[in-house]
């Protein structure tokens, strides 16, 4: 199967970025080069994205922050055990490299290099067990963290909005990316002319060019007589 992604602007809803990969493709590697051909098709940079949260990884947080671009982009986050302390209980210390807890105990980071982007942070099990807090914080084997070695870009992008402005760019991204895709159906979106993947990219990209020579017209045409 393929996969069609695109970027559209929030202003008109014209379609400024597609394309067209293969199923397995993770879409998180898509988006900062769908942003640069954004960028060469308008000659303009974009400001600000909102995305699902299939485009929220670490390095996407970290390169939209460096070029100063806001995100709205949600991301999978780590669920600690029902009726136990939450992750946003426990305080990092950079200079020290190392959680603190609630009641003040401190996990340090064990093993070498990261597994699969994570840093691990443990806290011994001796020291969980004889903690007045224990109950409410972990099991037998003592409390453990991950972190990922982009953590900072993570905290950012969960940061640098207010939550109100985060939760209306979210809205304005399914009107507008979920509507345009809505509206790709009326012409023979997802149904596969040809095969091959450079067949599909082509299709794709006459049904974005369909949908924005409408939308140029709509426009054109608004406050003319008879219009």
């Amino acid at each position: 199967g393929y996969k069609d992604h695109r970027v559209v602007d929030d202003q008109c809803g014209i379609i400024t970025a597609s394309a067209t990969t293969a199923a397995n493709v993770h879409d998180g590697s898509m988006l900062m080069g769908l942003l640069e051909r954004h960028a060469e098709n308008t000659g303009q940079a974009a400001e600000a994205v909102a995305a699902d949260s299939a485009y929220g990884t670490g390095q996407n947080y970290q390169d939209l922050r460096e070029q100063g671009v806001r995100a709205a982009i949600p991301h999978q986050q780590q669920k600690g055990l029902p009726g136990k302390f939450g992750r946003d209980q426990f305080r990092y210390e950079a200079a020290e490299d190392c959680y603190v807890c609630p009641a003040g105990q401190k996990l340090q980071r064990v093993g070498g290099p990261p597994y699969r982007d994570h840093f691990k942070y443990r806290a011994g099990r001796k020291v969980c067990r004889a903690c007045p807090l224990c109950s409410r914080c972990t099991g037998a084997n003592g409390r453990t963290f991950k972190r990922h070695v982009l953590q900072e870009a993570i905290d950012w992008a969960d940061t640098h909005l207010p939550a109100w402005t985060r939760r209306w760019m979210m809205r304005r991204r399914r009107i507008r990316a979920e509507g345009s895709f809505a509206d790709a159906l009326r012409h023979g979106f997802k149904r596969a002319r040809w095969r091959g993947l450079a067949m599909m990219s082509m299709q794709n990209l006459m049904i974005a060019t369909i949908q924005n020579v409408r939308k140029l017209m709509q426009y054109a045409f608004q406050g003319r007589p008879g219009a």
